[in-house]
């Protein structure tokens, strides 16, 4: 019971760990569709992962191209009422089955890209043709064909320029240079891979970011080829960096680099770094990638007199990649195999494979694959003191070496060439780059300035209206009390007057009332006067008829100033 629990345990886990190293974009395009959608939802869907496998370069199709034919068969073809997307998934269709077949059974592939081909041409697809082509390209490097592959190449660069989708534009340029390089012309491949690297570092997009450390692990290939291992180390260091950063599987990147370790005889660290890629292998990788790590580690196994383990893994190498399926690649898994193999003492199926792999090395024009297998060639028959023949193959093996140094002569002079060209057609970029950014930084800074001047008029204009509002309040404020104190004054003077009136008034009537006995006084001392009186009381009625006639004068002046202050004199 507790068995069975471990396992099961152990089983999730390993389930836990490949979901971690699956690829995210991926994922999320195999999301399954609503119950309710239609038959074309579901074949754009599956041309969606398909075109990401195809694009990607490192993923198996699986089911995906039959689930999309048979979808197109039973479901699409003459009942969408739209010719031109019938017509464009049965292209695709053969366009993926073909790139399928390129790594399964190549020698079955171009008749199906070919098809592939007249259908785009038949609706003016220019974009899926240069595709057509540049899988043709890769189908011509892994069986070898250099006429074929040099025909292809020439036919997609005619049309390369008529790509308006700049990440197919890179993805084209990139594979191209995939095939460049297996033929030795490295000098191309490095302008196809520095080109695409160009559209990378432009637009920056999800979809370029992941395309990044496939150029960088393609140009990795140029400069070990060239045994510029320095070069070789930063770029594929740089591939790891970019594959990390953007969540993609590392595992090819570090087969890579252990391939520049073993260039260096470094066997040890290259087989670390093997290992360390077998840590990241996840189904569904392509078979090239299982099978160059398999004779990969063979290799340093077999440096390091592990002979056992070499022969294990460079067996496995050849099951997993047969030399019918990639020339290169294949032949190189067989070649290690008959190395591991008279390590082991095998020597007849050393000699057997050793001249199965000479000869494909030869038809695929591999001078390095001729070198290495021309001296394991020598060896062999030194071994069965067939010498006639050991030397045949060292003079073969002299011969080859001969083409591979001045091949490399060539090479380096076209690449050191085309370093030189990309030198200055870099300094040429980074001038115009600098003189941009040093006439945005001024544009930039003539705005902030121009900016800082507004503000600055801003804010006086902003004070000088707050002044002005201020000064406009004071002022009203100002003629509000001026305005109440005239008032104020206006009503003290109302006040003034009336209070005058008023006195005015009061006198005038006085001196009515006090005028009006006045007159009875003196007239009835007048009467006493003409009566017979005493001196003494004639005396006393004179001084009283003088003081009220004194009295009388004084009410007259009052009455007339009063008279006058009311203003009632005419």
């Amino acid at each position: 019971m507790k068995k069975g629990v471990l396992l099961l345990f152990l089983l999730i886990l390993c389930e836990l760990l490949i979901a971690q190293k699956s690829d995210l974009v991926l994922d999320s395009l195999l999301r399954p569709l609503p119950q309710n959608a239609g038959a074309r939802k579901q074949a754009e869907r599956l041309d969606k992962i398909l075109n990401y496998i195809f694009m990607d370069g490192n993923l198996e199709f699986g089911t995906y191209p039959a689930q999309l034919d048979s979808i197109y068969h039973c479901c699409l073809l003459q009942q969408t009422k739209d010719r031109i997307f019938e017509k464009s998934i049965e292209a695709k269709i053969n366009l993926y089955k073909g790139a399928d077949l390129a790594i399964q059974q190549v020698e079955l592939a171009t008749p199906v890209l070919n098809q592939a081909l007249q259908q785009f041409s038949a609706i003016a697809d220019t974009t899926s043709m240069a595709l057509v082509y540049m899988e043709l390209t890769f189908v011509a490097s892994s069986l070898g064909d250099s006429l074929s592959f040099a025909r292809n190449h020439d036919l997609v660069l005619n049309i390369l320029q008529g790509v308006k989708d700049p990440y197919t534009f890179a993805v084209l340029h990139n594979n191209i240079g995939i095939g460049c390089y297996n033929f030795g012309r490295y000098a191309e491949g490095a302008a196809h891979y520095f080109t695409a690297l160009e559209s990378v570092e432009k637009h920056q997009t999800t979809a370029f970011r992941l395309m990044e450390r496939d150029i960088y692990h393609n140009l990795t290939g140029i400069y070990k080829k060239i045994e510029d291992y320095e070069n070789g180390l930063i770029y594929i260091r740089k591939a790891i960096e970019s594959a990390e950063a953007n969540g993609q599987n590392p595992a090819d990147h570090y087969i890579s680099m252990a391939g520049i370790y073993q260039a260096i005889n470094d066997y040890e660290k290259a087989l670390k770094t093997y290992q360390k890629a077998e840590e990241n292998l996840v189904s569904g990788m392509q078979p090239i990638i299982f099978a160059a790590l398999n004779y990969g580690k063979a290799n340093c196994y077999r440096n390091l007199g592990d002979i056992k383990s070499a022969l294990q893994c460079a067996q496995k190498a050849v099951q997993l990649l047969p030399i019918e399926q990639d020339a290169h690649f294949g032949a190189a898994a067989l070649e290690e195999l008959a190395a591991s193999e008279f390590s082991a003492g095998m020597h007849q199926n050393a000699l057997k494979n050793a001249l199965i792999t000479y000869q494909t090395f030869l038809k695929a024009k591999n001078n390095g694959g001729l070198v290495r297998t021309a001296q394991l060639l020598s060896r062999i028959y030194a071994f069965y003191k067939n010498y006639p023949k050991a030397l045949e193959y060292s003079e073969l093996r002299y011969k080859h070496q001969q083409q591979i140094e001045r091949q490399q002569s060539n090479r380096q002079l076209a690449f050191g060439e085309f370093t030189r060209n990309a030198a200055a057609e870099k300094a040429r970029r980074e001038a115009e780059v600098k003189a941009e950014l040093d006439q945005q930084r001024n544009i930039r800074y003539t705005l902030f300035v121009g900016l800082g001047v507004l503000v600055l008029l801003t804010f006086l204009l902003y004070n000088r209206y707050r002044l002005k509002q201020r000064s406009t309040q004071q002022l009203e404020t100002k003629n509000l009390e001026v305005e109440a104190a005239r008032k104020r004054a206006e009503q003290e003077r109302r006040r003034a007057e009336a209070s005058e009136a008023f006195k005015s008034r009061f006198l005038a009537n006085m001196s009515h009332e006090i005028r009006t006995p006045l007159h009875g006084i003196s007239g009835f001392t007048d009467l006493l006067l003409e009566t017979s009186l005493s001196e003494k009381q004639r005396r006393w009625l004179s001084s009283i008829h003088h003081s009220t006639d004194r009295l009388g004068e004084v009410v007259n002046d009052i009455l007339d100033l009063s008279k006058l202050e009311a203003g009632e004199v005419k």
